[in-house]
Formats: structure tokens, C-alpha cells, sequence
């Protein structure tokens, strides 16, 4: 029972995402997908405040 009310739960919300996206309220980005700051130079292209030395 819980299991389906977590699912149904989980459908509502990905449908609010979805047409909240689509109506263009909440613009898609992947630097929401971006990782916390301590993996941010390990993970990236970008600068690294620890440069790797050889």
C-alpha cells in the first residue's frame, strides 16, 4: 500500500515538472545537475583550485 501511494506520489510530482518545463515557468539547466563543490574540479573541464602535478 505504501509502495503505491510513494508511486502515485512520484507521477504527480514528475507531471507538475513536466508542465511547469513545457509552459516555460522553470527553464531546464544542467547546472542543476552539477555536483557539489568538493568534486567540482574532479568532474569538470573547468578550473581546478588543486592543480594536478606529475
Amino acid at each position: 500500500m505504501l509502495s503505491i501511494l510513494l508511486s502515485v506520489l512520484l507521477v504527480i510530482a514528475m507531471t507538475a515538472a513536466v508542465r511547469s518545463h513545457s509552459r516555460g515557468r522553470r527553464v531546464f539547466s544542467l547546472d542543476q545537475f552539477r555536483p557539489a563543490a568538493p568534486f567540482v574540479g574532479v568532474l569538470t573541464d573547468g578550473p581546478s583550485d588543486y592543480p594536478i602535478t606529475r
